[in-house]
């Protein structure tokens, strides 16, 4: 997968909603936010709690087994990093959750206006960060699990060349076993004679 539309993305997101989604009307929906993030999460440790394929890896073709076994490490990194920007993000919108709606936005009497100055400019950039945090989250679990299914994809072809090599292998000592029997019953076989020219 080619990696600008995975960064391209998440930044147009982040910028429309830093421009079209006000902060206070995503207060409403942290919540519900975390607990996405959080299921995603938990789906991630999941899969990242599994270990290597049990296969027969001394009937493996070398070089398939060193590219599964590769291919599985590289899968378990980008778990733990899908993790790590899961965890910031969270712990962003957490604190959010725990500075609260009134502390950031105040009352009527007193609260600063959200479009205006430095304090408009910081309630875009949250907003934004939100947006493009968790847009990145969604095509970066939508790619591992893309991931995982060509890794599914690799164990098939291997486990179909591994027995196809068994089938041919059984084939051949039965080939082997019948010939020695054939040569053992000890068979005469009679002469033939040369061919003759035509007269």
């Amino acid at each position: 997968m080619p990696r600008w539309p995975a960064i391209v993305a998440p930044l147009a997101i982040g910028a429309a909603f830093a421009y079209w989604v006000p902060l206070d009307r995503l207060y409403e929906v942290l919540q519900p936010l975390i607990t996405f993030l959080s299921i995603m999460a938990a789906a991630v440790l999941v899969r990242l709690n599994r270990t290597m394929p049990s296969l027969e890896w001394k009937t493996l073709d070398d070089d398939q087994r060193k590219k599964l076994t590769s291919e599985v490490v590289k899968l378990a990194e980008e778990y733990l990093g899908f993790l790590a920007i899961t965890g910031v993000l969270v712990i962003f919108l957490l604190a959010l959750l725990v500075v609260g709606h009134q502390t950031i936005f105040g009352t009527a009497s007193g609260a600063p206006d959200p479009k205006s100055g430095w304090y408009g400019h910081w309630c875009r950039l949250d907003a934004g960060l939100i947006g493009a945090g968790t847009s990145f989250l969604s095509l970066r679990m939508a790619y591992i699990a893309w991931r995982d299914l060509d890794i599914v994809r690799l164990q098939k072809q291997i486990i179909d060349l591994a027995a196809s090599k068994a089938h041919q292998a059984e084939q051949l000592k039965i080939a082997e076993e019948k010939r020695a029997r054939m040569a053992a019953a000890g068979l005469r076989t009679e002469p033939n004679d040369p061919p003759r020219a035509w007269s």
